[in-house]
């Protein structure tokens, strides 16, 4: 009911802005997901959503990874 999906962005990429979508989740159930480097960033999506639409997220500095945790609420 929890897990963490890290994402890496490489050295000279110039996209800032990607879509996450998680797998492996109960499409029922509502999670919470939140950047372990901006606590104040959250998202509040069903497993359905989060795997079929996902969440935009912005990575401005390269090379950079980020930090997204999940959990059910």
């Amino acid at each position: 009911d929890e897990g963490t999906a890290l994402i890496y962005k490489r050295e000279n990429v110039t996209e800032n802005t990607y879509v996450l979508k998680l797998n492996g989740l109960d499409p029922e159930k509502t999670y919470i997901v939140s950047d372990y480097d901006n606590p104040d960033v959250t998202y509040e999506l069903t497993g359905k959503d989060l795997m079929s639409e996902g969440i935009e997220i912005t990575i401005n500095d390269t090379p950079k990874a980020a930090i997204m945790l999940y959990k059910v609420k």
